[in-house]
């Protein structure tokens, strides 16, 4: 599965890098901002939305740097890159998520181990496996020592800043999670699998009411939807397959 290259994953990886390097063109812009509210406008498609809602704000941007950083990991280990793996490490750093709680029922559930390369989504891990692939490249591991150092240096987030976690959903069966949101902004959720199983994703607002959804035949969720009062939302992660799946949450 993660060789199919479809087109939201297109659009949203030249999104993450425009936003990163601080240029987002206008016709990338309108494009995200009316490809969210696909997303957004499920409960009250009339309900007017403050512009500062459709907008890329700090703490939207911080999420999708977590999720890029997860692609660039799972990139890293399934091929061997060490500079995938560092730059994954880096932006991992700079965004420094708090740790996410919420989930009902157990977390990281006992498993039977699947084939391929495990996701370790930690710096500290990414950069001695980025050192260990790099051999005996003093380019690479000269990096990697640069960043041990600052990973050393303690974080360097912003207050606030985006919260994420690493949890598996056992085949054929729903995660659920309860997680808290600010009002008057955006809330945003990315869900990123290990590539084995097909996970579709929905989010409930405090009534019950559906917000947000993501039900393509993907492992990789985008959940956008304005959050008009303080509260919390539950969120389902569907696994369609006949195996679990190891994936990445992040929330603003």
């Amino acid at each position: 599965m993660r060789s199919m290259l479809d087109r939201k994953r297109l659009l949203g990886g030249v999104v993450l890098v425009a936003a990163l390097t601080g240029c987002v063109p206008a016709v990338i812009s309108n494009v995200a901002t009316e490809s969210a509210c696909i997303y957004c406008g499920i409960a009250s498609a009339k309900e007017a939305i403050p512009a500062s809602a459709k907008t890329v704000s700090a703490s939207t941007r911080a999420v999708d740097v977590v999720a890029l950083a997860a692609d660039l990991a799972d990139h890293g280990y399934s091929t061997n890159s060490p500079l995938s793996l560092l730059t994954a490490a880096e932006l991992l750093m700079q965004a420094s998520p708090t740790a996410l709680a919420g989930k009902r029922g157990t977390t990281m559930p006992a498993v039977m181990a699947k084939s391929g390369a495990t996701v370790t989504f930690e710096p500290g891990a990414m950069i001695a496996a980025a050192r260990s692939m790099a051999g005996a490249n003093t380019s690479v591991t000269s990096l990697a020592t640069q960043l041990q150092n600052r990973l050393a240096s303690g974080p360097k987030g912003a207050v606030g800043g985006p919260r994420s976690t690493v949890d598996r959903v056992l085949s054929n069966s729903t995660d659920i999670w309860e997680i808290g949101f600010r009002g008057g902004e955006r809330g945003s959720i990315r869900v990123d699998g290990d590539g084995d199983t097909d996970l579709d994703c929905y989010v409930y607002n405090s009534a019950g009411t559906l917000v947000a959804y993501d039900n393509d035949l993907t492992d990789y969720c985008i959940l956008d939807w304005y959050q008009a009062s303080t509260g919390t939302v539950r969120l389902e992660i569907r696994n369609l397959g006949d195996v679990y799946n190891q994936y990445i949450l992040s929330t603003n």
